[in-house]
C-alpha cells in the first residue's frame, strides 16, 4: 500500500541526499534539504526502516546513517 508519494525529477549521474525524520507517528521525506511530503501514520512508526527501488531501475545508496534520539 502506498503512503505518500511525490513526483522529483532526477538527474542521472547525479547523487542525492535522502532524509526521513520519524517523530511518533509522522514521517517526513526530504531531499536536498527540500520536505517533499510529510506522512502521518495510525500508529508509531517505530524500529522501522527500509530502501526500496523500482525494479528497472539502477540506484546507489552510500553513507546510510541511523539515528536514535
Amino acid at each position: 500500500m502506498e503512503r505518500a508519494r511525490a513526483d522529483l525529477p532526477i538527474t542521472r549521474g547525479e547523487w542525492y541526499t535522502l532524509e526521513v525524520a520519524i517523530t511518533a507517528d509522522t514521517a517526513a521525506c526530504r531531499v536536498n534539504g527540500v520536505t517533499l511530503f510529510e506522512h502521518r501514520a495510525a500508529s508509531s512508526y517505530h524500529g522501522h526502516v527500509g530502501l526500496w527501488t523500482k525494479a528497472d531501475s539502477v540506484t546507489l545508496f552510500t553513507g546510510l546513517t541511523i539515528e536514535n534520539s
